[in-house]
């Protein structure tokens, strides 16, 4: 059960931001190989100034960043949360995000840590 926060600029469409989210989500299902109908995400435009990246850290040639960040059950081996990092900045690409501006972050923790809800408590 990922809880997925997107950080944008504000400058992008509301429609472009669901296209995002879209994108992330459907990265999520392939990569990490979860149920599609376990979507839960927070889309945070934000005013260009707020948005600090490094234009060229470790290589990169930034420009317009996406900040992802996904806090979910620590379950996943280091391969696949690769293929989740491809196929997120894949899916991204194709919505017309550059590879270079996709920065995603994992926080894991227990599955006693998450409250979804009185009838998904545990």
């Amino acid at each position: 059960m990922p809880l997925v926060t997107i950080e944008v600029s504000e400058s992008i469409s509301a429609e472009t931001r669901r296209k995002y989210a879209d994108a992330v989500h459907e990265g999520l299902v392939e990569g990490l190989g979860m149920d599609a109908a376990d979507r839960f995400q927070i889309i945070h435009p934000l005013p260009a100034g707020h948005i600090i990246a490094d234009p060229n850290y470790l290589g990169g040639e930034r420009r317009d960043v996406v900040y992802i960040r996904v806090q979910m059950v620590s379950m996943y081996d280091k391969e696949t949360k690769a293929k989740m990092f491809d196929a997120v900045a894949r899916r991204l690409e194709a919505e017309g995000v550059r590879p270079d501006d996709v920065f995603v972050v994992i926080t894991e923790n227990l599955l006693e840590d998450w409250y979804p809800g009185a009838r998904g408590a545990r």
